[in-house]
Order: C-alpha cells, then sequence, then structure tokens
C-alpha cells in the first residue's frame, strides 16, 4: 500500500528420525553469521537482506517435515508461535503465505516439525517461516469503510491521548479525531474537523478533474512546540504532483489555520523527486528540527530524504536518498516511506517501509514479502546523513493468519510505551476483510 493519495494509501511438526536433507542450490554453502529474525524466514542463510537459498524439505512422512543439520539455525529461533507458508509459483501470487500451516511441534535434537493441514503440503515448494505472535484484539473505529491515522500524541490541553483519522482507498476523505484514555479504548467523533471545502483555493490541495472538493489532504504527523500544534500534512495539485505543507492550531479541536504555501514541493531537476514529495516524519534533533519524507520520480521509484528546520515552518532539504536498499526484503524501488522515528540515547532509529522485487522472468519469485509492505528499522551512523540496516529486518508485517492483516499493511505505524506497556498501532487489511483498520496490539 502506497502513502500517495492518488492512490488512495498505498505487508506474516513424533516419528522416527530420518536424515532428510534441506535442498539448496548448493548444498556445500558455506552459512554466514545467523541473524535472528523478526518477522519472516525464507531462506536457510536466515538473512533477509538477500536472495539466497530457498528453505526446501525432501520428504514427508505422517504430519511430519524432517530436516537436516543445515536447518539448526532456523529451527533454534523459532517456537510454535510460528507458522509455515508456501506460495502458488504464480507471479504476484507467490509471496510464500498463500498456503499456511501451524506448527504443532518442533524438535531440535530430531530435527523435525509437525504440522497441520499436511494434505496441502507440496513437498515441491519452498518453504517460508512467519512469526504469528501478535493477535490484534483491538480495532477501530468499527465501520466498513477503510481508514488510516496521523499521529498518536498526548493532549494536555485536554488530558487525553489523540489522534486524526481519516478515510482511505476511496474518492472522499474527510479528517475526524479520536480520543482515548487509556490507549486502549478509543472514541472517535462523529462530526470531521477538517472537510475537502475547507481547502478551497489551496492549490497543494485541488479539486478533481471535475472541480469538486472530494478530498483533504492527509496527515503524518503532528509535533506540539510552543504551545502551538503544527499538523504536517501532504496533498495533491491539478497535475497530480504531491507537496507537503503545514497546518497549525492552538487546539487540536479548534480551528486549523491552512498555510497556502508548501514547505517542499518536486524538484525538476533532481532524479529522485522530479514527480512528488510526501509522508513526512518530525524528528528533534539537538538545535534543529528534522524532517523524514519521501521523493518520487516520475518512474514511480520512491526514496527517503531529509530535510532540516529551525522554526517548522521554513524547511531546506539536505539529503536525498539516505536509507539503503537490499538485494531482499526492501530490493524493490517503488516502495520506501518512514513509518516512524526515534531520537534513542542520542542515536536516531528510523523505521521504513519495503518490499522484494518480483521477478516475472523465470521461476525465482523471491518468497517472502513480494508486493507486500514489511517495515525494517534502521539507525544512524554519523548522528544525521547516513543509515544502516538493522540484523533481523524487518521487524513487522501482517499477520497471515490474521483475516484482516493476510493482505497488506500500510506505513501507518507507531509504538508507544505507557506504564511498562508497549502498544503498537498499525493499520492492514486482509484478503477477505479488503477495508483498512486502525489495528493496536500489547506487549
Amino acid at each position: 500500500m502506497n502513502f500517495k493519495r492518488k492512490n488512495k494509501l498505498h505487508l506474516s511438526f513424533f516419528v522416527s528420525i530420518a536424515m532428510i536433507q534441506l535442498i539448496s542450490c548448493n548444498s556445500d554453502i558455506n552459512i554466514s553469521e545467523t541473524q535472528k529474525q523478526n518477522y519472516f524466514i525464507s531462506n536457510i542463510e536466515c538473512d533477509n537482506h538477500s536472495n539466497l537459498t530457498y528453505i526446501m524439505v525432501e520428504s514427508i512422512v505422517g504430519d511430519t517435515l524432517f530436516f537436516n543439520k543445515q536447518a539448526d539455525k532456523i529451527l533454534k529461533q523459532i517456537d510454535e508461535n510460528w507458522a509455515i507458508g508456501q506460495g502458488t509459483n504464480e507471479i504476484y501470487l507467490d509471496t510464500g503465505k498463500e498456503k499456511l500451516f501451524k506448527i504443532k511441534t518442533i524438535n531440535n535434537l530430531g530435527r523435525f516439525i509437525t504440522i497441520t493441514e499436511i494434505n496441502n503440503f507440496s513437498i515441491s515448494q519452498p518453504i517460508v517461516f512467519w512469526n504469528v505472535a501478535h493477535f490484534s484484539a483491538r480495532v477501530f473505529p468499527n465501520s466498513k469503510k477503510s481508514w488510516s491515522f496521523g499521529k498518536i500524541l498526548f493532549d494536555e490541553k485536554t488530558n487525553k491521548f489523540v489522534t486524526h483519522l481519516f478515510e482511505c482507498d476511496t474518492n472522499r476523505v474527510s479528517i475526524y479525531l479520536a480520543y482515548s484514555d487509556n490507549l486502549s479504548k478509543w472514541k472517535a467523533n462523529e462530526k470531521p474537523i477538517l472537510i475537502p471545502d475547507n481547502f478551497k483555493d489551496i492549490y497543494w490541495n485541488a479539486p478533481n478533474n471535475k472541480g469538486e472538493m472530494t478530498v483533504t489532504p492527509l496527515i503524518s504527523d503532528v509535533i506540539m512546540h510552543d504551545e502551538k500544534y503544527y499538523i504536517f500534512v501532504y496533498g495533491d495539485n491539478t497535475q497530480e504532483n504531491t507537496f507537503i505543507s503545514l497546518l497549525t492550531a492552538d487546539s487540536l479541536n479548534g480551528l486549523y489555520t491552512i498555510h497556502k504555501k508548501p514547505l517542499l514541493q518536486f524538484n525538476q531537476e533532481s532524479s529522485y523527486s522530479n514527480h512528488d514529495v510526501y509522508y513526512p516524519k518530525i524528528l528533534k534533533y539537538k538545535k534543529k528540527w528534522l524532517m523524514f519524507y519521501t521523493a518520487k520520480n516520475k518512474n514511480n521509484d520512491e526514496v527517503i530524504c531529509k530535510a532540516i528546520s529551525y522554526d517548522l515552518r521554513i524547511w531546506k532539504t539536505m539529503k536525498e536518498n539516505i536509507i539503503p536498499r537490499n538485494n531482499g526484503w526492501s530490493s524493490n524501488p517503488k516502495n520506501q516511506l518512514t513509518a516512524q522515528v526515534k531520537l534513542i540515547n542520542d542515536t536516531i532509529y528510523l523505521w521504513a517501509t519495503g518490499t522484494k522485487t518480483v521477478k516475472d522472468l523465470n521461476k525465482n519469485l523471491n518468497k517472502g514479502n513480494v508486493q507486500d509492505i514489511a517495515i525494517g528499522k534502521y539507525y544512524s551512523i554519523d548522528g544525521v546523513n547516513n543509515y544502516s540496516e538493522m540484523k533481523g529486518n524487518p521487524i513487522f508485517g501482517g499477520n497471515p493468519l490474521s483475516a484482516s492483516e493476510n493482505d497488506h499493511v500500510g506505513a501507518a505505524f507507531q509504538e508507544i510505551t505507557l506504564a511498562d506497556t508497549t502498544y503498537t498501532f498499525f493499520h492492514s487489511k486482509g484478503v477477505s476483510k479488503p477495508y483498512y483498520k486502525v489495528k493496536f496490539f500489547k506487549n
């Protein structure tokens, strides 16, 4: 799902022991240092940063899959909170989770796993291990409509947590406020705080081709500074170029000032940003503000960029394309958005989305997260400009066993710790439940 507005907010085994091989293209491969994976394992090397050796099973006995010594590094880091998935060997339907098998037992010494639904298992197809530990028990708002959210923050003026909600995957978008006392129970206002007509004559949020005002800009971050709220938004002009712009307010439930001049716009001279800039996330760093945003070129390639400001109103781009891609889970140049950014012990940590490239000219379909967004974590290595990828990426994606997550997650993502409990908020949709919902789980 891409967070470009015009695309409407554009993702998871007791029987006698036999010696069975885990097939690879090269059985003598030198396995590198094992990375503990957080979301899925798609190769025997346990390294989602690269497309390496597919995980294959040579034979099955009853409901049991046997593995040899090569699988030890996988078996040591999974448990019954993981599942096994297989794809279809069809383009765009081969993410490694189209068929899912729950793990019943794991035996590390015997190197075997027992699974459910064994009759549907195909010995000729690779397998992908998925972490299915999180099940999101909360959804809001509960309606047959797609929703996303901007930024969750504690509003000292109302003594409540608050966020902006807005429709997505729809031709009509308004913005609402939702409140919570404890992050678990939320109530959304029935009346929108901002409607499309509020943006008449704002060229960076233009009417549709019939001249109708049908959508508001989308909110991606909110900053409280000097008793004023700075609401960072993005919208399209009549040529469908996307701009990053600003709203300000003394109260989130009050009047919003719409700033007519955008903060950042596309740069025709840049190979990265010659069509769009959007989805900004803001961070206070030392004596300045940093903005991490996505730029898109005319080929629809996305990169994350960085801008700086000293007053939240005047911004200057300092560097484009700051987040490295890899040859695995984030190899696709068509997706990269900042999901979250935090300053922890003087180090900047940035969470970014990614997908795998689909290989449609051969049978190497790159199972794992093809066409489905996953979220990985990066950290600054020099304080500001250059970033490295954390081991074990990606760290988050939709639970493939959840009917409301097994299709897609988006870049709307936020972790909040309250009284030793971490709340993870995100939005997702399922194959059979095609409405995006704002969801959260606690750990």
